[in-house]
């Protein structure tokens, strides 16, 4: 913040929040219902490349036409993540990094 300030990049008096996304994701995975009783539906993910963004809504299409309904290609993906053991996971992401 006072970088930001000092770079006039904001104002002194401009609020902000600090996020820890370890937490952030817990109340994600909680969804927990707002004051009128809703719970979240929506889900919006960025990813890291173009090329990453095609590759996601090609596998999703990909699902919707086997399953022939978007909501089953959804659940399928789901279980599908869901059966990968962490570990599995943790190996997997250090075989990326090299």
């Amino acid at each position: 913040m006072i970088w930001l300030n000092k770079e006039g990049n904001i104002l002194a008096s401009e609020r902000c929040k600090v996020i820890f996304p370890r937490l952030e994701a817990k109340k994600r995975a909680e969804n927990a219902p707002n004051e009128q009783g809703k719970q979240k539906t929506r889900l919006i993910k960025e990813l890291h490349t173009p090329e990453a963004y095609s590759e996601w809504n090609a596998e999703f299409s990909r699902y919707t036409e086997a399953a022939g309904n978007p909501i089953i290609a959804q659940s399928i993906m789901l279980r599908l993540l869901q059966q990968l053991p962490s570990e599995s996971i943790t190996r997997l992401s250090e075989d990326a990094e090299g």
